[in-house]
């Protein structure tokens, strides 16, 4: 399966970049996984978040055109244990799925007119994360569902 973390701008912060860099080592051989950006909006004084939000997400439509089975990241989406990720993501491969992209949004989120126009919406958590860490815990999480989905032990 080859799955893309479409995402809003690069992270910056070092431990992000760190842990991000360390999970993208360890998934070779489970999946083709690759971080695809687009450029955040400008969030100026005064910006108007929904219209940040329109900007980005026309940004990243265009990304998403051909990439398969599209899954927002959202604190309203569903909850899913590692395993329950490990279940689904046989379920869309059983399906004939091969390609998936993860969306994340900038520091506003995500559109919610995106939203709506994805296939599945998932959250990591009820809690606020920032994007930045949205994006590492989407590659841990892939680590371990993609280990528990090859029969492969990892560290709990």
């Amino acid at each position: 399966m080859k799955i893309d973390l479409l995402v809003v701008g690069k992270p910056k912060a070092g431990f992000v970049i760190q842990g991000v860099d360390h999970y993208l080592n360890l998934l070779p051989g489970l999946a083709s996984v690759r971080i695809l950006a687009v450029k955040p909006e400008p969030l100026t004084k005064g910006a108007d978040p929904d219209q940040v939000r329109r900007a980005e997400a026309q940004r990243l439509r265009k990304r998403l055109k051909g990439f398969g089975l599209a899954a927002a990241l959202d604190p309203a989406g569903e909850e899913l244990s590692s395993e329950g990720l490990a279940r689904r993501l046989t379920q869309w491969e059983a399906a004939g799925i091969n390609r998936l992209s993860f969306v994340i949004g900038g520091p506003l989120g995500l559109d919610p007119g995106l939203i709506q126009e994805v296939d599945a919406v998932l959250s990591l958590s009820r809690m606020t994360l920032s994007h930045e860490l949205c994006l590492l815990m989407v590659l841990e999480q892939l680590y371990r569902a993609l280990s528990v989905k090859a029969g492969r032990p990892y560290a709990k």
